[in-house]
């Protein structure tokens, strides 16, 4: 592992939690808690807590904490988040987006996210995704582009959860 690169952990064969317990000090467990309804809340626990906001970072986050393996490519995402930019600019703003999250969340991030040149992902033994809590999805969230709000819609459609307001933090299912 080089200090400062990616975790190729995206990649298939290669085990979901290659870097996490190499970035935590002191045995430290490093969280990415997670709750998607009601009004959205994010907050990394690690060296210190780090509540990460910002509509674009939530919605990140959420298209992650949605996706078959926690990942996704990084074309499918540049579509969604930036659907009204030609494919090459979007993708330049998801790097650059992935970097400026990178720069908030210091060392933590590769104990969190994986990246790769075309793949980005949430790690699952580091992500605690809050079910059973209940709001409307990602209530409050509002990005002017028409690829993230047509997978909104889809996933507001499809949420089906009216249970009880419990805070029941569960590990990510993969």
């Amino acid at each position: 592992r080089v200090p400062g690169r990616p975790v190729p952990c995206c990649q298939p064969g290669v085990p979901a939690g290659v870097g996490k317990r190499a970035m935590a000090s002191d045995d430290q467990d490093i969280c990415l808690s997670i709750r998607l309804n009601g009004a959205p809340v994010v907050k990394l626990t690690g060296a210190a807590v780090t509540q990460i906001t910002g509509p674009r970072n939530i919605a990140l986050i959420a298209l992650l904490a949605t996706a078959p393996a926690l990942r996704r490519s990084r074309n499918w995402l540049a579509g969604v988040l930036w659907s009204d930019s030609a494919p090459e600019r979007a993708r330049a703003n998801l790097r650059q987006w992935l970097h400026a999250l990178r720069q908030s969340c210091g060392a933590d991030f590769d104990a969190v996210f994986c990246t790769d040149r075309d793949t980005v992902g949430l790690l699952p033994e580091a992500v605690r995704l809050e079910k059973n809590v209940q709001g409307v999805f990602l209530e409050g969230i509002d990005l002017a582009e028409e690829g993230f709000e047509d997978w909104l819609r889809e996933q507001r459609l499809a949420d089906t959860s009216p249970g009880p307001a419990v805070n029941a933090a569960t590990p990510a299912a993969v």
